[in-house]
């Protein structure tokens, strides 16, 4: 266990969603522990990033409940046990006044009391978190001077940093070259051996194994949720995903 937390990471109990009446998800139920690694996948326009909005608290459910680390999410107040890296990361002003370094180091302030400042130890902490995410050499660069690529590395630098209880991930990868997405998934999968949760939104199902112990498939309904063996099981995902679904478990057999 990462924090001390008791309990599941995530619980969505019949939830649902929808703008002006019309539905974007509904009835939603899964669990996933702690230390699991959930793959949430879908077609575009399921509800899979809505999803990922109601479990944040950024959206409110219409309908159903939701826990995060145990507590209802309209009133979980420890997000230094959260952390989010988007699909897509908005540019910093170029004279925005802080570097890398310093943006990556916020996911240590929150576990300080005032006067909030690093020590010699916490630097080392980032220090090490760039040189895992293969940036140690834009540490000390103005975060405005940075790709969006970059910044987005920086966000995983700071998810690191802060060894969070859950991680959530919305397709972090789709815009990347395949070398960069191969060293960002071993990150991730490091930090899950250490005991976070992960969420993760990802459209390259066939890059799927046996450590990416939980599946969800939606389309604005929920049509599977277990684990990889249940998914190569599954009449009703073999008939959604084809050959694409002996793919994936042959990729489950071969770990």
């Amino acid at each position: 266990m990462v924090g001390n937390v008791t309990g599941p990471a995530l619980e969505m109990r019949r939830v649902g969603f929808g703008y002006n009446a019309h539905p974007v998800v509904e009835d939603i139920t899964f669990t996933i522990g702690q230390g699991d690694y959930l793959w949430v996948i879908g077609p575009n326009g399921s509800g899979k990033t809505t999803l990922m909005k109601l479990a944040l608290g950024i959206l409110e459910p219409g309908q159903g409940e939701i826990l995060l680390l145990g507590r209802p999410v309209e009133v979980f107040r420890r997000w230094e046990r959260v952390a989010y890296v988007p699909q897509t990361v908005s540019r910093f002003d170029p004279f925005f006044p802080a570097s890398a370094m310093e943006v990556a180091a916020m996911g240590l302030l929150s576990e300080k009391t005032f006067p909030r400042r690093l020590n010699a130890r916490d630097k080392k902490r980032v220090e090490r978190a760039f040189e895992q995410v293969g940036i140690a050499g834009i540490m000390k660069q103005r975060i405005g001077e940075l790709s969006g690529g970059q910044v987005q590395r920086v966000y995983l630098a700071r998810a690191l940093v802060s060894k969070p209880d859950i991680i959530f991930l919305d397709e972090p990868t789709s815009a990347v070259e395949p070398g960069v997405r191969e060293e960002f998934f071993r990150v991730i999968d490091e930090l899950n051996r250490q005991g976070t949760a992960v969420f993760l939104i990802n459209h390259d199902i066939t890059g799927m194994g046996i450590k990416n112990n939980k599946i969800l498939f939606i389309n604005r309904t929920q049509l599977f949720f277990g684990n990889g063996e249940e998914f190569c099981i599954s009449p009703s995902m073999g008939e959604y995903f084809g050959s694409s679904q002996h793919i994936i478990c042959h990729q489950h057999a071969d770990e």
